[in-house]
């Protein structure tokens, strides 16, 4: 079996098919069988920032000696991939400051 189109199992996930085999013999026979593909996900989607598009630049302020463990904001992010490609990990870089 062979498909005529790119598979994304975020669009669909599973089919369901009718699959004949038949024989050229006379009378001729047949046998029907249901077949479920399930299409496994792929890592093909980068994660999202959940933010309106007239969100301008992520931008925190704190104030100054605060306490260690201080919660400053929030980011949450979204993947649409499923399972172990839908981990997503943070990471705080930073360029051009001295700390």
């Amino acid at each position: 079996m062979t498909t005529k189109a790119r598979l994304d199992r975020e669009s669909k996930a599973a089919y369901t098919l009718i699959v004949v085999a038949r024989d050229q013999g006379t009378p001729s026979q047949q046998a029907t069988r249901m077949l479920q593909v399930v299409v496994k996900d792929i890592d093909d989607h980068p994660p999202q920032f959940i933010r309106t598009p007239y969100d301008g630049p992520l931008q925190f302020s704190v104030l100054e000696e605060v306490s260690s463990g201080w919660e400053v904001d929030t980011l949450k992010a979204n993947d649409p991939d499923q399972g172990d490609n839908a981990v997503i990990e943070y990471l705080i870089t930073c360029k051009g400051f001295k700390f």
